[in-house]
């Protein structure tokens, strides 16, 4: 009896070395068929002809990105160098992740604490106070900062302390190329080093090796080892293993690089059509069959030897009229190509490659030729969703820690009064509450943006709080402004006292006088 007839449900699935296993091990055969089968259930398993090219890697998330890391970044830099398609993706971070800044809430129940704190927080942004080199504000530094973690994949960032009586809290921006990879594999304490990174033994950073290199970029090989604590090193996470930076362009740059290489040809295209183009033919006398090549000619030119006119390698401008010397023929060159199918192709291109880095194609385009107010609207929401996580990114890894820094340094230095807190280390989580505010997102229809917000804080549910957030404003500074300004108006004569300086006039209220129905009043936002 065969082992089909003993085990029927193999059927003919089995090749001949299953069959041979299946003589002496039935069940073992049976088992390495049923893998089979599951396998054959995704498509994406397959390893047929079409798919016989496609093996990448299995490895954990370090052993697979260290291989590539430093090519990737290089040619990410390249695109942000002279690709206007990725410059477009990186400008749309750059101008919605940052743009005016973040608005700081000091969020004690002291209320003078928290005006000392913010005040303290303002002055530190400047250049001069808060950069080591004293040439970046802040928001500048937070611009750099989100460019250089989409193009390098990260950003090092070193807390430093300097001889400063007022602001002794300065901060060092450095690349991810200055943390030694190529060093020690361990520590003298027996941890590993992890392509320049210490790491204990739950794998949590304890020590960075940073390379010393000077303005001109040259190093001297001398590397230092600098605590974990006074470095914040800003990357993105997306594998348990994975420990240092890939550049977040990496899965769009190849889209980039065909979209910018197919550009070029199609422009060069349209170059030589716009242009008198001509191929000449060199009869030559005497069976000669060929003339002088570019190789030979650049060679005469340098040696000093004269070119004869007639076999010069010649260039053209609008107008020119050719000459043709005895025996020479002349031939137009018209350029054939998909220049008209350019367009299509290239919106697709970068619809594609802003759809990879979480953008719409309108947001890193600039295009709007081909949207209206309801996908205008639906595509800023989803836009904002990726700002936003840029944003909470920034905010629990940079400005956090920043401020903390800054308010600590500003208590010993006095720059907060130390003698009104005197348990400022025994509270000292109270103290550092606080809260930074993104810039607001830009309004679409501003008169719908207003309606909307005014039904919402006249029904009670939006509150005048989440209003000033959404547009990156702090609402205890906007109620004190409106108190400043109907003061001012009051005193001036502008309004009676207790009058609502956004009352309404009855020409602009009454229809009889030629004004506005209050029901078609668009509202304010307040």
């Amino acid at each position: 009896m065969s082992n089909n007839a003993r085990n029927p449900t193999m059927g003919n699935d089995l090749n001949i070395i299953d069959r041979t296993i299946a003589f002496f091990a039935p069940q073992k055969a049976w088992e390495r068929m049923q893998y089979r089968r599951a396998l054959g259930g995704y498509k994406a398993g397959d390893q047929n002809a079409s798919r016989a090219n496609w093996q990448p890697m299995i490895g954990t998330g370090e052993s697979i990105n260290k291989v590539s890391r430093d090519r990737m970044r290089a040619r990410a830099r390249d695109a942000e160098r002279n690709s206007d398609i990725a410059n477009g993706i990186l400008l749309a971070y750059q101008r919605n992740v940052v743009g005016r800044g973040f608005n700081l809430q000091a969020r004690t129940e002291d209320d003078t604490f928290n005006k000392a704190a913010e005040k303290l927080w303002r002055h530190w942004s400047k250049p001069e106070n808060c950069d080591l080199t004293g040439q970046q504000s802040l928001r500048e530094m937070l611009n750099m900062i989100t460019q250089r973690t989409q193009v390098d994949g990260g950003i090092v960032i070193v807390k430093t302390y300097v001889q400063d009586k007022k602001y002794p809290f300065k901060v060092q921006i450095r690349e991810v190329d200055d943390i030694d990879a190529m060093g020690r594999m361990e520590a003298d304490n027996g941890n590993v080093i992890c392509n320049g990174i210490e790491l204990d033994q739950y794998n949590r950073p304890v020590a960075y090796y940073l390379k010393e290199t000077d303005p001109n970029g040259f190093s001297d090989y001398k590397v230092t080892r600098v605590e974990a604590d006074r470095i914040i090193y800003f990357w993105q996470r997306r594998r348990p293993t994975e420990y240092r930076e890939i550049s977040r362009l990496a899965r769009t740059l190849p889209r980039i690089r065909d979209t910018d290489d197919c550009l070029d040809t199609v422009s060069f295209a349209h170059k030589i059509a716009a242009s008198l183009a001509l191929v000449i033919t060199q009869k030559f006398p005497d069976g000669i069959a060929g003339g002088i090549g570019r190789k030979v000619q650049g060679l005469l030119e340098k040696m000093g030897e004269p070119i004869p006119e007639d076999q010069k390698i010649q260039g053209f401008t609008g107008g020119d009229i050719l000459y043709l010397q005895p025996g020479q023929d002349a031939t137009s060159v018209v350029p054939t190509g998909a220049a008209a199918e350019t367009k299509d192709f290239t919106t697709t291109q970068q619809r594609l490659a802003a759809a990879g880095q979480g953008l719409s194609h309108e947001s890193a385009s600039r295009d709007v030729s081909e949207v209206n107010y309801s996908s205008a609207r639906q595509n800023l929401l989803e836009d904002e969703k990726t700002y936003l996580d840029m944003q909470m990114s920034l905010i629990e890894h940079v400005l956090s820690k920043l401020y903390e820094e800054v308010v600590k340094a500003g208590y010993q230095t006095g720059m907060i009064d130390a003698q009104k807190y005197p348990d400022f280390w025994e509270r000292l989580e109270e103290y550092l509450e606080h809260e930074f505010i993104p810039q607001g997102m830009p309004w679409i229809d501003p008169l719908k943006e207003a309606n909307a917000k005014k039904i919402g804080i006249e029904s009670k549910t939006l509150t005048r709080k989440a209003l000033a957030a959404s547009e990156g404003k702090d609402w205890k500074e906007e109620l004190e402004q409106l108190a400043a300004e109907q003061k001012m108006m009051e005193e001036l004569g502008l309004i009676a006292k207790g009058e609502d300086k956004n009352a309404k006039s009855k020409q602009d209220t009454d229809p009889a006088a030629g004004g506005q129905s209050p029901k078609d009043e668009g509202g304010d936002a307040d």
